[in-house]
């Protein structure tokens, strides 16, 4: 079920490569996942390691450490301690029509959002310690990493140090980081904190994890990927598991919908949703996205087939809301996919882009947009970017069924490119592994559907990226075109023909090199 079920709590110090072209984004946990990454990723029984994640995933659902509150089996509204009138309310409305073997994504109609409780400010931060000390501490004793060898001694030198350049590998810092902060955002999210408010328990998550946590000096690189990157993937993750209900279900169906939900989210899944971003205290209002699941493979222009799970999904409350006022993230993409070869997953990219604040129009929307951009594949190589600019959504149809979706946004971003042009010191990556810059850029992106329901769609994307290096004279520039034709063989489900096309020109001084990869796609595609 897409990347979905391989993004899991991570350590942000420790990775793990597996294929020769890049690092798995599957980095360690608290207690369970962190021993678990090493064993599913080296190339061993498939079959085996999934057993694992579904006991360790039981295990570990049947914990609320994180959330500070109990939790009975269920998890249902209709058990939490709301005043009387609202259980009253929730016996009144209860879903007992609903098909009690499936979940859905969805918030029912009928579901009632708890009202917002006053804020307790710092419930948030006490739950991102605790956070961090659980990762922390599995670090230390059960993996023995040395960067965990803290003391006062090691605040003290941190604190005097500051922030300096880390060198770790290019998934750690670029995944690992934004990811780890994607976790502080969504307990502050869970805990009624508004986007702004969790933005700010991000931004000190990561700042105490860099100056107490770590024995080595700061990373500003680090600080940035796991506050900015945090606060774009987390809030995405954030709104998309609490999209997930199951709170009807029985059976398989409930452990269906925990396992999507956990894999989703593990923070949303494990402490719950405050409901802070619905209408609190009245029914749920219907969210309006777009959620589709490929599942296929791909051939590349050097001669690899591979296996591919994929998702696209937009998030479009955006254009249904009556109200002039535009919250964060109303509008959002998040795209994403993995391959899976005999050398285990491989081949991962991740991206996601939302509105922050601007003005609705007609059928669309316009504004500031935040961006999280991460590729670690064969095809592409490395490429990662965080970022800030203009940006624009829009989405229509006509009584004829056609259908018009579009999007784009150009993005001041910071980032890192794998080195086009091959040279020595200095660069980023002192442990051996591939070279990688890191430095200011600007990445643009555009996207655009057009088709008819019932019949398909055309779907065409272009990205440009430019990363300029800040430890030597380099510039790195990449363009993908990606090209998809989509036949509706149902209302659920649609047969997708798709080609990419990666395009990478080097600068390193006097030097220029130009290399490209393409691929071609055959999918089939559920939709939700």
């Amino acid at each position: 079920m897409k990347s979905w079920v391989l993004f899991i709590f991570i350590s942000p110090r420790k990775s793990y490569r597996v294929a020769p072209y890049g690092t798995s984004p599957f980095f360690a946990p608290p207690f369970f996942f962190h021993y678990l990454s090493c064993r599913i990723y080296d190339g061993r029984s498939m079959k085996r390691n999934l057993i694992l994640i579904l006991v360790v995933f039981y295990i570990f659902n049947s914990s609320s450490m994180l959330a500070g509150t109990d939790q009975d089996d269920h998890n249902t509204l209709a058990n939490t301690k709301f005043p009387v009138p609202i259980k009253e309310i929730i016996a009144q409305f209860s879903l007992v029509n609903k098909n009690p073997n499936s979940f859905f994504i969805g918030l029912d109609q009928n579901t009632i959002v708890p009202p917002e409780n006053n804020k307790k400010y710092f419930k948030p931060l006490w739950n991102i310690t605790k956070f961090n000390l659980l990762i922390w501490a599995f670090d230390r004793y059960v993996l023995k990493g040395s960067w965990t060898n803290i003391s006062f001694q090691s605040v003290s030198d941190n604190i005097k140090t500051g922030l300096t350049w880390d060198y770790d590998d290019f998934g750690t810092n670029h995944f690992g980081h934004a990811y780890h902060g994607a976790m502080y955002h969504s307990i502050s999210r869970s805990q009624g904190m508004s986007f702004l408010e969790s933005s700010l328990y991000t931004f000190l998550g990561s700042l105490t994890w860099e100056f107490l946590w770590e024995s080595e000096y700061p990373g500003k690189n680090d600080h940035y990927f796991s506050t900015f990157g945090g606060i774009h993937l987390g809030e995405a993750l954030y709104r998309m598991a609490n999209l997930v209900s199951y709170e009807n279900a029985t059976g398989f169906g409930r452990t269906l919908g925990k396992a999507f939900k956990f894999f989703v989210n593990p923070i949303v899944s494990i402490t719950g949703s405050s409901g802070e971003n619905l209408d609190s205290g009245r029914f749920s209002k219907d969210h309006y996205y777009d959620f589709k699941l490929p599942l296929g493979a791909y051939h590349s222009s050097d001669d690899q087939f591979i296996m591919l799970i994929a998702t696209r999904f937009q998030y479009k409350d955006v254009f249904q809301n009556d109200s002039s006022k535009i919250r964060p993230y109303d509008w959002f993409s998040f795209d994403a996919r993995i391959g899976i070869s005999e050398q285990g997953f491989r081949d991962p990219e991740v991206s996601t882009y939302g509105i922050l604040f601007g003005k609705k129009f007609r059928n669309g929307c316009a504004g500031l947009f935040g961006l999280f951009d991460y590729i670690n594949s064969h095809l592409a190589e490395q490429m990662s970017a965080v970022g800030f600019g203009p940006g624009f959504a829009t989405s229509s149809s006509s009584e004829s069924d056609l259908f018009l979706n579009t999007s784009g946004i150009l993005s001041f971003v910071f980032g890192s490119s794998s080195a086009t042009i091959a040279y020595s010191e200095p660069n980023f990556e002192k442990e051996g592994n591939e070279p990688y810059h890191f430095g200011p850029g600007i990445l643009g992106k555009v996207k655009f559907e057009l088709g008819k329901k019932g019949l398909g769609s055309l779907y065409t994307g272009f990205s440009q990226y430019w990363v300029h290096a800040t430890l030597v004279d380099a510039n790195e520039f990449m363009s993908v075109i990606s090209l998809d034709l989509n036949y509706d063989m149902s209302e659920r489900s649609q047969i997708s023909l798709g080609y990419d096309y990666y395009l990478r020109n080097g600068r390193l001084e006097d030097q220029r090199l130009t290399r490209s990869k393409n691929a071609v796609r055959a999918m089939y595609v559920l939709n939700f």
